[in-house]
Order: C-alpha cells, then structure tokens, then sequence
C-alpha cells in the first residue's frame, strides 16, 4: 500500500505512532483526504469493492 501512493495521487498513506484503533485510525485518513467522494473499506472484504460505483 505504501508502494501504490508513490504511484497514484488517489492513494494516501497514513502512519500513526502507534495502534490507536480502528475509528482514530478512520479519522486520521479522512483527515487528508482531498476530493468528491471518499470511500472507507475494511480489509475483511465484507463488503466487495466491486460495488462501489465508478
């Protein structure tokens, strides 16, 4: 992941000093994000990626 934002503006990367859990972690990320639409997906793929509109 940290790789990809080096090669596409859309992909931020976010590091925190340490594990402040999941809705900090969420915060954080909106906080620098630029744009329309932001769209927050977990890694458990509950729900498919293919469902978000292009």
């Amino acid at each position: 992941m940290r790789n990809l934002g080096t090669h596409d503006d859309r992909v931020a990367w976010v590091e925190l000093s340490r594990n402040f859990g999941k809705e900090i972690a969420m915060i954080a990320g909106l906080d620098h994000v630029t744009g329309d639409a932001t769209v927050l997906l977990d890694a458990d793929l509950q729900d498919p990626p293919e469902l978000i509109p292009a």
